[in-house]
């Protein structure tokens, strides 16, 4: 396992303190847990972007149902909240 430093702020790491406390863990831990979780999201992010992208593009080339071209829509609409680009 890989030791680094980094630089943070005091406020910041008086909230991640906090949550190491509440969790029972160490600083560290709940670093490496908030990072873990970050990537994680950015690669369901990418996923529903290429989901959205493929599934319109079906929907485009391809006789589809209202009713599928509204789960496409929802699809869409979940990948646009998930990547902060809604509203």
């Amino acid at each position: 396992m890989a030791k680094i430093m980094i630089s943070i702020d005091d406020e910041l790491l008086e909230k991640v303190n906090s949550y190491a406390d509440r969790n029972y863990t160490t600083r560290s831990g709940a670093i490496t847990s908030f990072v873990r979780n970050g990537l994680m999201q950015d690669d369901i992010t990418k996923a529903l972007s290429l989901l959205a992208f493929c599934t319109q593009k079906i929907a485009e080339d391809k006789e589809i149902s209202p009713e599928t071209k509204k789960e496409l829509e929802h699809i869409t609409m979940l990948y646009e909240i998930m990547s902060n680009k809604a509203g």
